[in-house]
């Protein structure tokens, strides 16, 4: 299954509004000129995305309750690395290529919570999810959040932190957001009230459009 226009378009719109967010929480936060734009949105095997993955890189594991499945947040450990110095009032210059310490880690888990705090406020018009960290890993082939045919969702964004620059993406399971791409039509149960609001909602419509008056 294919994602239709209107889907993409759909994303598209939830994307460019998290990039915005992701802009202005880097920038505020870092006290560093930093930039995250949308490149492009892109359908993959989970297999075809996990193999284009640099290693070691950042693979931020998010839960998106009410949602099933895991989605990904992925940016380069250099960019991470970076971002850390400038939270501690570095330069942000060049950065050593090694996991993070144990008090980088911390930092990190708390700049990731609030970026996905935006994607939060952005997938609003889509739909209500509570975007929670479950673990971060560096090597991606270590990451199983599908089977490797499995459709996934790949939004990518260019991502500038100082200096620092990298292509970072967002993986969401096509299992988890094409339900609600769809409006939520298919496979929901409504309630007594909400079926009978639905109806007269629909009794209310038809109402108005037969009187409305037409020239022919």
């Amino acid at each position: 299954t294919k994602l239709a226009r209107e889907h993409l378009r759909t994303l598209q719109v939830a994307y460019e509004t998290f990039a915005r967010q992701f802009t202005t929480l880097l920038t505020s936060s870092l006290r560093a000129v930093s930039q995250v734009t949308l490149m492009s949105i892109d359908q993959f095997s989970y297999d075809e995305y996990i193999t284009s993955l640099t290693n070691p890189t950042i693979v931020a594991l998010v839960s998106m309750e009410p949602l099933p499945g895991t989605a990904i947040l992925e940016f380069s450990l250099s960019t991470a690395m970076a971002s850390i110095d400038h939270m501690l009032g570095g330069s942000g210059g060049p950065q050593p290529e090694r996991p993070l310490s144990d008090i980088e880690t911390p930092l990190l888990q708390s700049m990731i919570d609030r970026i996905l705090g935006e994607l939060r406020f952005a997938f609003e018009t889509i739909a209500v999810i509570r975007p929670k960290l479950a673990g971060i890993e560096y090597n991606p082939q270590f990451v199983q959040v599908g089977g490797a045919s499995d459709p996934v969702i790949v939004a990518s964004f260019e991502m500038k932190v100082g200096t620092e620059e990298c292509i970072a993406t967002v993986c969401l399971p096509f299992s988890m957001i094409f339900p609600k791409l769809q409006g939520g039509r298919a496979g929901v149960q409504l309630t007594a009230a909400q079926q009978a609001a639905r109806e007269a909602a629909h009794r209310n419509l038809v109402a108005g459009l037969e009187s409305a008056p037409l020239e022919v």
